[in-house]
């Protein structure tokens, strides 16, 4: 309730459409209405909430039971769309709380992440990018996403600046081998999975992937030497190292 005009960048219900549920009460939307003037940047959230969502359950205060009006809504699959409107980001603009909003979009990424919803993530992790243009996490973030969306070459050249920065990343190192043996650029691929490993001997993605670079070019001398040293670092007889054992055998005969 103190200064919340500040949070006013926030009062966009268009941010929230790929949530499962979104939370409203009237303890405070009937503090905004009492001063439309003050806080005429909040009301719109409360109007589009009620003429374009799913209000789905009401609690309201009885004669036994105070409170305020709590609203559960959810947003039409019909009406979601794949994108933000990029004018969503200019209103944070004015607004001086830079750590705030970083944190709102880191969180709100996380989720839309988990949702798959990945052209929404590059476009929340690209705005975090042009203020927090060192921060090497939210970086990689961004790689992945456009790995997870097939842009390799944009991939590439993020994860690229991110090793500049800070080269003893193994799971960097990762993504970028990933990334290139989807190019059927096989050496590199190679190479910077080997760079992984000797990073962190036990990074096990790293042999997950370097299986599948022997595999595609059918080197079963060199895929079978690895899966040795893939073994080593497993626990015995954990399920992983049983089957690891089983691809040795089979390599063998």
């Amino acid at each position: 309730a103190f200064e919340s005009e500040r949070a006013a960048p926030f009062y966009d219900a268009r941010w929230f459409e790929d949530l499962d549920v979104l939370i409203a009460s009237s303890y405070d939307y009937d503090r905004y209405v009492k001063e439309p003037n003050k806080y005429r940047d909040f009301l719109p959230y409360y109007d589009t909430l009620r003429s374009s969502w799913n209000l789905i359950f009401a609690a309201k205060p009885s004669e036994t039971q105070t409170g305020p009006t709590i609203w559960l809504y959810t947003y039409p699959e019909s009406l979601r769309k794949s994108k933000f409107d990029m004018k969503l980001f200019e209103r944070f603009n004015a607004s001086p709380e830079s750590s705030r909003i970083s944190n709102f979009l880191k969180n709100l990424n996380a989720v839309l992440y988990k949702k798959g919803k990945l052209e929404k993530c590059e476009q929340i992790l690209r705005e975090i990018l042009s203020v927090e243009v060192e921060n090497l996490s939210v970086r990689n973030q961004l790689a992945q996403v456009l790995y997870d969306q097939g842009n390799y070459e944009k991939a590439l050249a993020h994860l690229g600046i991110s090793i500049q920065k800070n080269p003893n990343q193994p799971e960097v190192y990762t993504i970028a081998g990933s990334a290139l043996r989807r190019l059927k650029k096989y050496p590199q691929s190679e190479a910077a999975l080997n760079k992984a490993i000797e990073l962190q001997k036990d990074y096990e993605p790293a042999y997950v992937e370097l299986v599948q670079l022997f595999d595609e070019q059918k080197d079963k001398v060199r895929l079978l030497d690895l899966l040795k040293r893939y073994l080593a670092i497993l626990p015995q007889n954990s399920n992983k190292s049983n089957e690891i054992k089983k691809q040795i055998q089979e390599l063998k005969k």
